[in-house]
């Protein structure tokens, strides 16, 4: 894993990490076609993403409000066919 510093900005890119849309793909193919908001964010509570972000909730509902993800009801969702 290499760090690298973005010009102009404070923030540092991790090469070779996952972005959140993956890391949440692969969540949801190894955790079951369907998960509720909350079993969520009990899963990437720990993960080293979460705890580096204080917005991590917000960022987890971003992408599941995305084309990679259908709400299948209030809080639950599923991957897309895509």
């Amino acid at each position: 894993m290499a760090f690298v510093a973005l010009p102009n900005r404070t923030q540092v890119l991790i090469l070779g990490e996952r972005s959140w849309l993956e890391e949440l793909k692969a969540l949801f193919a190894q955790a079951g076609q369907e998960m509720n908001l909350s079993t969520v964010y009990k899963l990437m509570q720990q993960h080293p993403k979460s705890k580096r972000n204080q917005h991590w909730q917000e960022k987890i509902r971003q992408i599941l409000q995305g084309r990679h993800f259908e709400r299948v009801s209030r809080g639950t969702y599923r991957l897309t066919a895509t």
